[in-house]
Order: structure tokens, then C-alpha cells, then sequence
């Protein structure tokens, strides 16, 4: 599927309470992770061997650690998916059953596989700022969060 030069539509839904599975356990579930939790969702990563951040992040009840690979029930419930295994097969499938279950999903290594695309994320005392880029400069996305955040911050 070519990635489609029509911009994404910034779509801001509450995921208060929701279940949020991500699949992956490395610096960009860690990055998700992080991101989504401020959010008030129950953040769910299912993944072996995840990084000391995440597992202290669990042990503090910020989230659940499933310590193994994903298992097509772990989508059970969720609101939304984000799958960002080291594994492309993986990813793949996971951004299948998503979709196929009506999961939005954000697929790491595969734009043209997400229903969503995964924002910058601005917090500020005044509001939200997500960024979103077409997929193809992720460096560039991460320079205009940086220029946000730096006139937002108190």
C-alpha cells in the first residue's frame, strides 16, 4: 500500500480508562509508553525481555508487563494498538488483526500499515499539542516538538 500524500486528520479521543495495548519492548514502545500514559489509559506491553524502564514503570503500577510475546488475545479489549516489535513479521500481523477487529493501530516500522499515525506530543499547563508528519521525516516531526515545547513551557 503506497502512503497516501493526504495529510491525517488530528483526531484528539479520550482514552481515559481504556485499555491500550503495546506490543514491543525497546526505546520506541518505551517512547509510547511514556507518551500515552499521561493520558489515563491502562497501558498493557506485551513483550519479553523488556527494557529496566518499562519493568520499573510496572513495578511502580504505572502499567502491565506481559513478560512474552504477543499473543493475537492480547487485543482483547483494547482501544487502540500500537505494535512496535523488533520483528516486522510481527508487526505485521499485529497491524492486521487490529485493523481487522476495528483497533486503530500504529504499526512502528510500516506507515503505510497504520490506521493512525503515532503524534509528537506536546503537554502544556494550557492544553495539547500532537504534531503528526506524513511518515517520511520523523526528524523533522521531532525539531517541531522541540521548537513547541520550548515556547509552551512555563
Amino acid at each position: 500500500m503506497p502512503l497516501s500524500d493526504c495529510p491525517r486528520f488530528p483526531l484528539f479521543v479520550s482514552l481515559e480508562g481504556r485499555r491500550v495495548l503495546l506490543a514491543g519492548s525497546g526505546p520506541v514502545a518505551l517512547r509510547r509508553a511514556r507518551a500515552l500514559l499521561p493520558f489515563g489509559c491502562r497501558v498493557v506491553v506485551a513483550a519479553p525481555g523488556a527494557l529496566p524502564e518499562l519493568q520499573e514503570l510496572a513495578r511502580a503500577g504505572q502499567l502491565d508487563l506481559l513478560p512474552r510475546p504477543f499473543e493475537d488475545s492480547d487485543l482483547t479489549g483494547a482501544a487502540l494498538c500500537v505494535a512496535a516489535t523488533d520483528d516486522r513479521a510481527v508487526n505485521r500481523r499485529i497491524g492486521q488483526l487490529a485493523r481487522g477487529l476495528g483497533i486503530p493501530v500504529s504499526v512502528a516500522d510500516a506507515a503505510e500499515e497504520c490506521t493512525f499515525f503515532f503524534p509528537a506530543v506536546v503537554r502544556a499547563p494550557q492544553g495539547v499539542v500532537g504534531i503528526c508528519g506524513s511518515g517520511k521525516n520523523h526528524a523533522g516531526v521531532k525539531a517541531l516538538a522541540q521548537q513547541i515545547r520550548k515556547l509552551v513551557e512555563p
